[in-house]
């Protein structure tokens, strides 16, 4: 073997370790962070299964589904937008409207106000959809609590047709709307407040009268959940 092939051979040799020290390293070294991104472009749908947090600000152009809690910041929303959910879910801090079906035959517990909540209730409306029929002429719609059985509402005969206004102009069937009769004492010049301390409070219905044998609708509640 001359010289020249002998350096070769000492060439060939260092390359050879040179990159398998390489590769080695590449091996033991720690796997890198991923980088955080400095924002996000999207064209198309995006479903998230988890939380989301937006720390800065989140500019979204179109329709927005949240089907679990959002708790945000300020929240400014551009002229015209609009905030949709499902019918009968409770807000809080924000006014709620919950109904409950009822016929000539219902009665008792409609709403439950849990231990410890505060409800502000603006408002207890009656809509008729179905003329309520006493032998007598002389069906009542009572709803309340254990401490007025009325204090929400106090319907007399004329109140429960479907054809009646609450004021004159007013919607027919429509009852409870302008603050007085047959609006309950309660509600009468402002809100009355649900503040149950040790046990829960319902919100309770009352049908009197000769016989009743017909009649239905639609209770609403119109409150401010606060606490």
């Amino acid at each position: 073997m001359n010289w020249k092939n002998l350096l070769a051979m000492v060439a060939i040799a260092l390359v050879v370790s040179a990159g398998v020290a390489v590769g080695y390293q590449a091996l033991l070294a720690p796997e890198a962070e991923p980088v955080e991104p400095l924002g996000i472009t999207n064209f198309d749908d995006v479903v998230l299964s988890g939380d989301l947090t937006v720390d800065g600000t989140s500019t979204l152009t179109g329709a927005v589904n949240q089907a679990s809690t959002l708790s945000t910041g300020d929240l400014t929303l551009s002229a015209g937008s609009i905030i949709s959910q499902s019918f009968g879910s409770e807000n809080f801090g924000l006014p709620s409207v919950i109904t409950a079906p009822i016929t000539y035959t219902t009665s008792g517990a409609l709403f439950t106000i849990a231990d410890g909540e505060i409800w502000i209730v603006h408002r207890a409306i009656l809509n008729v959809t179905t003329n309520y029929d006493c032998s007598g002429n002389d069906c009542t719609l009572d709803l309340g609590d254990s401490g007025d059985l009325d204090g929400l509402l106090n319907c007399a005969d004329t109140n429960l047709q479907a054809a009646n206004e609450d004021y004159t102009g007013g919607p027919a069937g429509w009852m409870g709307l302008d603050g007085a009769a047959p609006t309950g004492v309660y509600l009468v010049g402002g809100p009355h407040v649900y503040a149950p301390s040790g046990a829960d409070e319902t919100i309770d219905i009352a049908i009197g009268g000769t016989t009743p044998s017909a009649g239905a609708g639609t209770i609403y509640l119109v409150y401010t959940r606060i606490q």
